[in-house]
């Protein structure tokens, strides 16, 4: 960080602004610096949350909630700082947070969603803004959408429709559609989730180390509908810092002297390049 490393410098850069009076105009005064070194601590956090949801080799979307949850009482517990221009910027910091990201996030619900399904919160942060409820309800709406999209036609309409010379055992029929309807209501996949969710929830949590993505690789036989929507949601990125560096790979390839690349060779060329780390080489 650009203010760490000038604050590493602060004793030399005093001795030049000593004897040097052009120099000295432009340095910062003594309670300029104070605001600095009170400012850093509360600055250092936020570029760190930076940098963990930018990560691309790890989930990040299940972690905004908790980072920014985090933040947000680390600064209101420093709003009454003693420094005034310290509590100004704090009380303005808030205020941005506040108005970007409102309830520290979890107005998102991809955010929530992924929030939940994370082991080592199952919700946690949820509670606090009374969405917990609310998103095992979506899950379970979801749930019934996709049993809907899957439910096959059994009327006897459309067996008459398809063959109408067919003589029709209406008895044999209704029996027919008697047993598939006590079939459907007895596997029903809302109530395994339902249970499911229940289950996971009453379980133990995870440990603050756990790999999420191996911790539902496991557990994948113990939870099977859930693990498909961990698999959805945690796949998400927290950040566009992923994407935003491929594109800068693409601009250092696609340059002033090669406008006439194909676009193939413009696809292989970058993902040579954001891949060949992950290629061992025996030499």
């Amino acid at each position: 960080m650009c203010i760490k490393s000038v604050l590493q410098l602060k004793e030399a850069i005093k001795t030049l602004a000593k004897s040097n009076e052009e120099f000295a105009r432009s340095c910062p005064s003594d309670d300029q610096w104070k605001t600095l070194e009170y400012s850093m601590p509360f600055l250092e956090k936020i570029y760190n949350i930076s940098v963990g949801l930018s990560a691309d080799k790890r989930p990040t979307i299940q972690d905004v909630i908790p980072e920014l949850y985090s933040l947000h009482q680390e600064l209101l517990a420093q709003q009454n700082h003693k420094d005034k221009a310290t509590r100004i910027s704090i009380k303005m910091l808030i205020s941005e947070l506040q108005e970007r990201y409102p309830l520290n996030g979890a107005e998102q619900l991809i955010n929530c969603y992924a929030n939940f399904l994370d082991p080592r919160y199952k919700g946690l942060h949820l509670i606090e803004y009374k969405k917990i409820d609310d998103i095992k309800e979506a899950l379970l709406t979801q749930e019934k959408a996709k049993k809907k999209e899957k439910l096959p036609i059994t009327s006897s309409k459309i067996d008459n429709e398809s063959n109408p010379n067919t003589k029709v055992n209406h008895h044999e029929l209704l029996k027919k559609r008697l047993k598939q309807d006590i079939s459907a209501r007895s596997a029903s996949t809302t109530t395994k989730l339902s249970l499911e969710i229940e289950h996971y929830l009453g379980a133990e949590t995870a440990d603050e180390k756990t790999n999420v993505l191996e911790w539902w690789k496991i557990m994948k036989l113990q939870y099977p509908i859930l693990s498909d929507y961990a698999q959805k949601y945690l796949c998400i990125t927290a950040s566009s810092a992923t994407s935003e560096r491929v594109f800068s790979t693409a601009g250092n390839v696609v340059t002033a002297r090669r406008t006439t690349l194909a676009i193939e060779n413009v696809e292989k060329i970058v993902y040579i390049k954001e891949n060949i780390k992950k290629i061992k080489i025996n030499l």
